[in-house]
């Protein structure tokens, strides 16, 4: 007796393709994750609040993935249940503690699974490429219903065409360098990089390919010292066309963080395995950034959910698991940041409204647990001042001469207002809000202009982002040319970035790391009246890349919004405010 699974089959970009008139070969391998029940899962939230509430005595009492393990880990009887029946079935199994990785040639995995496999290629290389569960069911046997939650790695990922991403932009306007971020954001000179904090950016399949030297460049057209100290995850990458979003990635957490540690994290397939890959490694970066994000309703599937249905799969039940993996991973103190999207409230998947106006939130930008980044572009309407930079790609005689904005009003990033991209926010329709973002939003909810959206989204939803930065013609090295990029892939590095400079500041001061960073945020801006952000007020996200055609959006508003969260960082302010809840709590606590 068999019961069909929940086969988590992420829908893959445009740039993934099937290979036509390929037959398969039963000697050739694929590897898939088996995600299994786990334990304590409410022990895990609780933790989290407590290390994460800078109010709290347990702030920053970080856990080690050993003791995550030992606290979560699959009852050892179930776990060997589900490995006995893989390794029977001819897959080689790694238990990563609640989740399975295993490995297995196409015959073998057929067995297993009950499927049949085709190839899909990216951008019509057969270098690079996946094996996707083609035809038939997933199936297992009835011991395994109550074990096993779902299998994942069965088809492509999300990528950069269908994903968040950067546009190609000219640079007919202001440029943004790691000093207008310094500039804007008020990151005063004694706020600088330490080598101990390690800061990362995320990869996924088809994006593991960057330039070192083009790194180089970059970092001496800016004035930083921008170097990869390492590369993490999979490092056996096959040969594959330099990756555009991977070294503005690169590129900006290294140029705004500058002096940390620099690491890229090559993820094998998507946010759970990723999240895996973290909970499993010898040693974890302190930040990790992706600049990824993908329809929450086709995290399997289809903008309807057919397909969904059709297989049996479930979104809400991969990314109500995902989220406790990913609050684990903040658990061991590491800060994850993730871009809201480049397509407005509608997102990609209905980029015109041709199916109905309701909002498509993304994920993982929707969970609670990562911090989500909005973007943000200089004002058209507005002077921008390119005067006395100091930034020696923007000096006289040089590529962006008078062309490096300084200083200028900031308003959401929008195609409307030849943004190139524009920022995606919204609600969840699968995860509930968190009571510490509870009272931002309800004001916001409570604004006349929001109440016109009526129906349009779960009010009872997750809010995001929650911060934003600059996402609009960033300079960036590519294959040795220079390019402009926007999108919220450079506000989301950017960010990340900033957040390294936090560390380094703690780090310095012996102090713990911010780790999972929402709570701080939230209670930063409640202290301080929203006083350690620059409140963005002007804009909508109703637009896509596409165009306007999608008639209702979410509106810029004094305090939390959806379209920019909390609103764009005053660094100087951020620090002085957090030291003087460290003080509070050293001197309540005495830790």
């Amino acid at each position: 007796s068999s019961l069909l699974l929940l086969l988590q089959v992420v829908q893959g970009s445009l740039l993934w393709k099937l290979k036509e008139g390929y037959d398969v070969r039963g000697d050739e391998l694929v590897t898939f994750t088996v995600a299994m029940q786990g334990t304590n899962h409410e022990k895990v939230e609780q933790l989290l609040n407590e290390v994460s509430n800078p109010l709290s005595q347990q702030y920053g009492q970080y856990m080690t993935a050993a003791e995550l393990h030992e606290l979560t880990k699959t009852n050892e009887k179930d776990a060997h249940v589900v490995v006995s029946y893989f390794e029977e079935n001819g897959c080689i199994c790694v238990n990563l503690g609640s989740s399975l990785r295993c490995k297995a040639s196409v015959s073998m995995a057929t067995k297993a699974l009950g499927v049949e496999f085709a190839v899909y290629e990216y951008n019509d290389s057969d270098i690079l490429k996946v094996y996707k569960a083609d035809e038939g069911k997933v199936t297992l046997p009835e011991e395994l219903w109550e074990i096993v939650e779902f299998i994942s790695g069965l088809s492509p990922p999300p990528l950069t065409a269908k994903g968040t991403s950067f546009t190609h932009t000219n640079a007919e306007s202001q440029i943004v360098v790691p000093e207008t971020i310094r500039k804007m954001y008020n990151i005063t000179a004694d706020a600088t990089g330490f080598q101990p904090v390690v800061q990362s950016v995320a990869t996924f399949p088809g994006n593991w390919n960057t330039s070192l030297s083009d790194l180089h460049t970059f970092g001496v057209n800016v004035g930083s010292s921008c170097v990869l100290n390492a590369t993490k995850g999979n490092t056996d990458v096959p040969p594959q066309p330099l990756s555009v979003e991977t070294a503005l990635d690169i590129q900006y957490l290294s140029g705004v963080g500058n002096g940390n540690t620099n690491w890229i994290w090559n993820s094998q397939h998507w946010i759970f395995e990723l999240t895996q890959e973290l909970l499993n490694a010898s040693e974890v970066p302190t930040i990790v950034s992706m600049s990824y994000a993908w329809s929450e309703a086709q995290q399997c599937g289809g903008v309807t959910g057919a397909e969904c249905k059709e297989i049996g799969a479930s979104n809400d039940v991969y990314i109500n698991r995902t989220n406790i993996e990913l609050q684990k991973v903040g658990l061991m103190g590491v800060t994850l940041l993730s871009a809201s999207g480049d397509s407005g409230c509608h997102g990609r998947t209905d980029e015109m409204c041709f199916f109905k106006p309701k909002t498509h939130p993304d994920y993982p930008a929707s969970s609670p647990f990562i911090t989500t980044v909005g973007g943000t572009q200089f004002s058209p309407k507005d002077p921008v001042n390119t005067e006395n930079a100091t930034t020696p790609i923007c000096q006289q005689g040089q590529q962006f001469a008078n062309q490096c904005a300084m200083s200028g009003t900031e308003i959401v990033c929008s195609s409307e207002t030849k943004g190139a991209i524009t920022s995606g926010g919204g609600f969840s329709n699968v995860i509930a809000r968190q009571s510490w973002q509870d009272s931002v939003v309800q004001q916001y909810l409570n604004n006349d202009v929001t109440k016109k959206m009526d129906k349009l989204f779960n009010p009872n939803g997750q809010g995001y982002p929650d911060i934003s930065a600059l996402a609009h013609n960033f300079y960036i090295e590519i294959n040795g040319n220079i390019g402009a990029e926007s999108g919220t892939s450079a506000s989301t590095p950017t960010m990340a970035g900033i957040v390294g400079l936090l560390n380094a500041h703690r780090a310095k001061r012996a102090l713990p790391k911010v780790g999972f960073l929402n709570p701080l945020l939230y209670t930063l801006y409640n202290r301080t009246n929203g006083a350690v952000f620059n409140d963005i007020t002007v804009g909508s996200n109703r637009c896509t890349e596409s165009g306007c055609e999608c008639k209702n959006g979410f509106e810029a508003a004094p305090g939390w919004d959806a379209a920019t969260g909390l609103g764009t960082p005053n660094v100087g302010r951020i620090i002085a405010a957090m030291d003087e809840l460290d003080n509070e709590r050293l001197k309540k606590f005495g830790n």
